[in-house]
């Protein structure tokens, strides 16, 4: 887990902080000279890896597209909890509130599973209404 110590950057917004700098640095070496199209897609983060210092610096940085990929799985804390996820439903929504407040035009794609054993028909439709509510811009199910 990359984001686990909430008292510092983590360690993913270091990493990628370094690798853009990286990029700034081999722009004026002629051997690894590097075009201006270069940028990073973020896929697969988990809720809890999405910090505020990553936000700080994907609102900063251009380079790193206004897309995550974001794979709740699910929306009910039922479900989330027999799914063993770190994150409650409430933390779900807050990240996605948080992306989307600072980075407005952020595409937010994610996975869901459906049918997960134990699901009630109310699981599943706590599910259909926060897809509405949060209007994904893309899932698969």
């Amino acid at each position: 887990d990359l984001a686990t110590n909430r008292s510092k950057k983590s360690h993913l917004t270091r990493l990628l902080e370094a690798m853009l700098e990286s990029m700034n640095d081999n722009k004026n070496d002629d051997e690894n000279e590097c075009d201006d199209r270069f940028w990073l897609r973020l896929l697969y983060l988990y809720p809890d890896e999405i910090t505020p210092d990553l936000i700080d610096l994907m609102e900063r940085d251009s380079r790193i597209a206004r897309y995550v990929d974001l794979p709740i799985q699910h929306s009910h804390n039922d479900i989330l909890k027999a799914m063993r996820r770190k994150t409650t439903s409430e933390q779900i929504q807050d990240t996605i509130q948080r992306l989307r407040e600072r980075l407005p035009d952020i595409c937010i794609r994610t996975s869901l599973m459906v049918g997960f054993p134990g699901e009630s028909e109310e699981h599943f439709q706590h599910l259909l209404d926060f897809v509405c509510e949060q209007k994904l811009d893309h899932i698969g199910v």
